[in-house]
């Protein structure tokens, strides 16, 4: 069965790319060549849908990108962006000479030479992997699916973000810590994490604050084997103490997830009082 990772995602990864610099002639060149290869995977993704893998119209598309991947790569052997392209056609897509090992390691590459979303994809499928065998208490999460996970977090990557946080509120692979999990969900959150924004919106109303104006310091200019303490230190700000806007503040998260169609969020809304009631009482006080 074809497992495809959809245009959505290709047109992301797209606008992620367009805004890299190419400091070099080669590395404008490789960005051409990718630029290619994403419109032509586009384009087989609109058609997939409706046809077989092995259509004529499919086909040459998806060599098309192949070639196109691989000439970026040909021409600036380091582009972590096309090894990411590439391992996802290896994987993903019925194209010829199609190998899923290749694919595993581009992918591996990638996230090795530092790509974020490679990291999280990586840590993504050996999660997968590992609920098969059932590694990490039953959720796939192991030592090496930790590691990329939160080295994609350190760079802010919202889906890794996420599920740091998850892992930070639950306690389950580290030391349970609320204040990096919120951390986490509001700075996904504010990348349009659609969950992070119901999660982090839940905790505010539950008195958890993380101030706006806490350190952004990039967290990839630090070392690897330190995320795990860059993240605890960059949401280490004393006592917690609750405002009185807290509650809008939470209002605006659930209000963000609710537009984006979040059914939990909705139900956060519904329980809390109105704005301009909670506003009245604040001011009685």
């Amino acid at each position: 069965m074809l497992a495809r990772f959809g245009c959505t995602n290709l047109l992301q990864l797209g606008r992620h790319i367009s805004h890299r610099r190419a400091s070099t002639s080669s590395s404008k060149e490789a960005l051409q060549f990718i630029a290619h290869g994403l419109s032509a995977v586009v384009e087989a993704d609109r058609i997939l849908p409706y046809t077989d893998p092995d259509d004529t119209r499919v086909q040459p598309l998806l060599k098309k990108a192949k070639e196109n991947f691989e000439l970026a790569l040909e021409v600036e052997n380091s582009n972590t962006d096309a090894m990411l392209l590439l391992s996802r056609l290896h994987m993903y897509y019925h194209i010829p000479g199609a190998c899923p090992a290749s694919g595993a390691a581009l992918l591996e590459a990638a996230a090795d030479a530092g790509n974020s979303v490679a990291q999280y994809e990586l840590a993504c499928r050996l999660r997968a992997e590992g609920k098969l065998i059932g590694l990490g208490d039953g959720d796939g999460m192991d030592e090496k699916a930790f590691k990329y996970l939160e080295l994609a977090a350190c760079k802010k990557h919202p889906g890794a973000l996420f599920l740091m946080g998850a892992t930070y509120l639950g306690g389950k692979h580290t030391k349970r810590d609320v204040k990096a999990a919120a951390w986490c969900f509001r700075n996904a959150a504010e990348q349009g994490h659609t969950a992070a924004a119901t999660v982090y919106g839940a905790l505010m109303a539950r008195g958890l604050q993380v101030p706006i104006e806490e350190s952004e310091e990039d967290m990839a200019d630090h070392h690897p084997d330190m995320a795990t303490t860059d993240l605890h230190d960059m949401t280490d700000n004393g006592d917690v103490h609750c405002t009185a806007d807290m509650e809008e503040a939470a209002r605006y998260y659930f209000e963000i997830a609710a537009e984006s169609g979040d059914g939990l969020a909705l139900e956060w809304l519904n329980r809390m009082p109105a704005a301009k009631e909670s506003t009245e009482n604040t001011d009685q006080q």
